[in-house]
């Protein structure tokens, strides 16, 4: 949600209600007085349901409580692929140079624009980078290895810096 720029705010809580397999005599209820047959449907609706609501409302003012604390937290890897995403999606690049550095060994290598402009959950696979430039890869940083968000420290295309690391918030 925070990569996508979502805000504590924008978490509703919803809870439902349908009315299902009315009888004839709450019908006629509801025709009859729909103030007082919505009161007593929801006094009964509360009292069946109060224990899921609590947990629902608990749930979601601790949604709400984490979300703030990773916002909060600027060095958190969502805001690098937040910052990566956006200045991907401004444009239609088809490849771009990374340049990384894991372990203290920096590689740059083309890849697929698209996988970048995604949340990665917690890495970018190297499948996505240039065949002659995978290889580099596998040979520098081990083949069964990905790279993080947090790896990255520039993103460009022909010449132009698009991404810098540090620069996360004024891409």
């Amino acid at each position: 949600m925070v990569v996508n720029g979502e805000t504590p705010e924008d978490i509703m809580l919803c809870c439902t209600y349908s009315v299902d397999d009315i009888s004839d005599e709450e019908f006629f209820d509801a025709i009859t007085d729909l103030e007082a047959y919505c009161q007593r449907a929801a006094a009964q609706h509360i009292e069946d349901t109060q224990e899921n609501m609590f947990i629902e409302f608990c749930a979601n003012d601790a949604t709400k409580t984490e979300m703030q604390k990773l916002i909060d937290d600027t060095d958190h890897e969502a805001h690098i692929v937040a910052a990566i995403m956006r200045v991907l999606e401004k444009n239609t690049y088809k490849m771009v140079n990374v340049t990384t550095i894991i372990d203290g060994k920096e590689l740059t290598f083309k890849t697929e624009a698209s996988s970048l402009n995604r949340d990665p959950i917690t890495t970018y696979s190297d499948y996505s980078i240039a065949a002659a430039d995978r290889a580099a890869f596998r040979e520098l940083y081990g083949r069964h290895n990905d790279y993080r968000p947090k790896d990255i420290v520039k993103i460009t295309y022909g010449k132009a810096v698009i991404y810098e690391k540090g620069a996360e918030a004024n891409p």
